[in-house]
């Protein structure tokens, strides 16, 4: 991680010098320009700008500038929590047959159980 930060620092040291200068014929800070330039070209192909990228491989997680202004977080895990349903199991013929819903054929069956799915419960140890 303090190989990859300095690396990252390295890259970025040309770009924070380079706009300490002022060009008196365009008007322009010349760095400056030419970085809100790939930051608006990145933000067009990808969704996300030059400085999301940068943060989202520093940190680990997916940043966009976008979400933070939409929904209000700025950098969220990559593989968020699955939300799993529900389930409802009833004894049938020889078997458990299991449904999203309570009862879904009214017959007053008994449930065997309900729990929330959760794939890792039904592995064995």
């Amino acid at each position: 991680m303090k190989k990859l930060f300095f690396r990252l620092a390295v890259l970025a040291l040309p770009l924070l010098a380079g706009a300490c200068g002022y060009d008196m014929t365009t008007g322009q800070y010349p760095m400056t320009s030419g970085f809100l330039q790939a930051e608006v070209v990145s933000l067009v192909a990808t969704g996300r700008t030059a400085s999301d990228h940068v943060t989202s491989l520093v940190t680990g997680k997916d940043c966009s500038t976008i979400r933070a202004k939409d929904e209000g977080q700025y950098c969220v895990s990559r593989n968020p929590p699955l939300q799993r349903p529900d389930v409802y199991c009833y004894r049938t013929l020889g078997q458990v047959s299991c449904y999203r819903e309570p009862d879904p054929f009214q017959d007053g069956a008994q449930a065997v159980g309900v729990e929330a799915y959760d794939r890792q419960s039904t592995v064995r140890r």
